[in-house]
């Protein structure tokens, strides 16, 4: 009885870190054209679907007033032109995103070198998504597309114009 106990218990130390390494979160990539809500620009975020159901929005914003940046939280369903989605490994996500929001807590806003497109390619570039050190491009569009090309083996969902009548998976 006791080796069968023994047996057991190894059984399950061993199968216990393989299925916690094995969870995977959906990462949607969402580029929103300009012109949404009265927005001269357009905007780049991100979406990460975790493997418990929770769903957690990001972005990288202009702060409302003074300076600095603001990492915003807000759900982006509504104005979303384009996206791109993956499955990913849910520990590397969730140490992407640790290290992406630290680092962005911490900078002021800038267009073209500090913003959006900056925060969600360096997200990209932790996950291993962009594998390319440079910036590869300023428009979110752009990122959607270029991380769909680059990222074939991972058979992404790539939508590149949402309408009133797209179904988004995520909703």
């Amino acid at each position: 009885m006791t080796r069968v106990l023994f047996a057991l218990t190894a059984a399950l130390v061993l199968v216990a870190p393989t299925q916690a390494a094995n969870k995977k979160a959906v990462v949607t990539i969402i580029a929103e054209p300009a012109g949404v809500k009265n927005k001269e620009y357009p905007h780049s975020a991100l979406l990460i679907e975790y493997s418990d159901g929770k769903k957690e929005w990001l972005g990288f914003m202009p702060p409302h007033t003074g300076k600095g940046g603001l990492v915003d939280p807000s759900d982006r369903t509504e104005w979303v032109g384009s996206y791109v989605r993956f499955e990913l490994d849910e520990g590397k996500v969730r140490a992407a995103r640790k290290a992406t929001v630290a680092k962005y807590e911490k900078l002021e806003w800038k267009a073209l070198t500090c913003d959006c497109v900056s925060f969600t390619s360096d997200f990209c570039r932790e996950t291993g998504l962009l594998r390319v050190t440079a910036r590869p491009n300023l428009i979110p569009a752009n990122l959607v597309t270029n991380l769909a090309s680059m990222n074939t083996d991972l058979k992404p969902q790539h939508v590149s114009e949402v309408t009133r009548k797209t179904k988004l998976p995520w909703r």
